[in-house]
């Protein structure tokens, strides 16, 4: 089985035996960005994104099925192999985050429109490389994986920044994608 095959898999047998007798149906949502061609290195707590002016960065955006959503699961991957402090921070939030910083810089404050909030911050932990890139896995109160506490979610849509958790030595023209696994009624 491939490593998304076997994190399905997983996902699926978890939600099974943490379900109560209520059916949750499962969902699986994903979007991607290609940060910069260069390989300049991040600090610690640096924005990683696809530009390094602030008004045009585009954040992550997950468009969620049904309502009273829950993610319990994440899966990130990037296009390159090498592993040289690889491990992120994604802030996900419940309305667009408009970053004040561009690529590259440190992610100090993230204004969102009034009403908005910040609905978590996961840290990934270090990814394992692959053939074609890296990945990592999350499933939301599992050991073994990088644990996170379920997120839920009130409307339908969620948007995420990723970060640098220490000193990242990026690929140039790196591709970052993010999946969430989630529950909904």
């Amino acid at each position: 089985m491939n490593k998304e095959g076997w994190f399905g898999a997983l996902v699926g047998a978890f939600l099974l035996l943490s379900s109560s007798m209520a059916v949750a149906k499962v969902g699986v949502v994903s979007d991607t960005f290609t940060r910069l061609a260069d390989t300049d290195n991040y600090s610690d707590n640096d924005l990683i994104a696809n530009h390094t002016t602030a008004a045009s960065v585009v954040p992550l955006k997950f468009v969620l099925k049904g309502h009273g959503a829950k993610i319990v699961g994440i899966r990130i991957t990037k296009s390159t192999t090498g592993l040289t402090a690889d491990d992120f921070t994604i802030n996900f939030y419940g309305a667009v985050p408009v970053p004040t910083v561009g690529d590259n810089a440190a992610l100090v404050t993230t204004t969102v429109p009034s009403g908005a909030n910040k609905l978590a911050t996961v840290i990934t932990g270090v990814m394992v490389a692959s053939s074609d890139g890296a990945y990592q896995h999350l499933i939301a109160g599992v050991a073994g994986t990088d644990v996170f506490d379920p997120i839920p979610v009130a409307g339908k849509t969620v948007w995420a920044l990723l970060e640098a958790n220490s000193t990242y030595n990026p690929g140039s023209a790196e591709v970052f994608t993010v999946y969430l696994y989630y529950e909904y009624d």
